[in-house]
């Protein structure tokens, strides 16, 4: 009989313990992809705006805007992501000064004619 209830115990103990491990596993893999679909949000964002800059770069900011959003938007629908109006205005907004700040003086057009 005690050695029934110990297997029975242990059988208990490993369910458990399975199913802890499970949600480790979706814990980690749903932060994994959460990072890996950022950074690719991110690459996205940052050549949409490069884009812009060069071919539209004698445009008013609006435009570059639009120009911009429009690739990227595009983008994103071809791996199928989804980011919110918000959320990408900001995400341009904040590439746009990330990319002034690294590029100094090159990031303006026209400074390469002179």
């Amino acid at each position: 009989m005690v050695p029934e209830i110990v297997f029975q115990l242990l059988t208990e103990i490993l369910k458990l313990i399975a199913i802890a491990a499970g949600y480790f596993l979706i814990g980690f893999l749903m932060q994994h992809l959460s990072e890996q679909r950022f950074k690719i949000v991110r690459a996205i964002v940052r050549d949409g705006v490069l884009f812009a800059q060069q071919v539209y770069g004698h445009l008013d900011g609006e435009v570059r805007y639009e120009k911009a959003l429009e690739r990227i938007s595009a983008a994103l629908a071809d791996y199928g992501i989804t980011v919110n109006e918000e959320q990408l205005d900001a995400m341009i907004e904040a590439m746009v000064k990330a990319l002034k700040k690294e590029f100094g003086d090159d990031w303006y057009p026209g400074n390469d004619e002179e």
